[in-house]
């Protein structure tokens, strides 16, 4: 998942995003994010990203560990979902 966004915080530096959303199921996470994360239009969906979920299409998705977490069967599946809403 997003975990505590220092993904999307990275991104805002570069991109100046408008609007993000993070999907993580620890709320943990979610907690620290919003911490975290300094600009105002933030979704965050308290779920794993590997359950299917409906969204609207944003213009980047972004992976990295979380990917290693999934099981090979739905590796495929997640990509491609993910990839269709980009």
């Amino acid at each position: 998942g997003a975990g505590p966004g220092t993904a999307t915080i990275a991104c805002n530096q570069f991109f100046d995003l408008e609007k993000a959303t993070l999907v993580e199921k620890d709320p943990e996470f979610i907690s620290i994010a919003k911490q975290l994360i300094r600009f105002t239009n933030v979704e965050y969906l308290a779920q794993s990203f590997d359950e299917i979920i409906s969204l609207k299409a944003h213009d980047l998705t972004l992976f990295s560990y979380s990917l290693g977490e999934i099981s090979a069967h739905l590796f495929s599946n997640v990509l491609t979902q993910y990839w269709q809403l980009t």
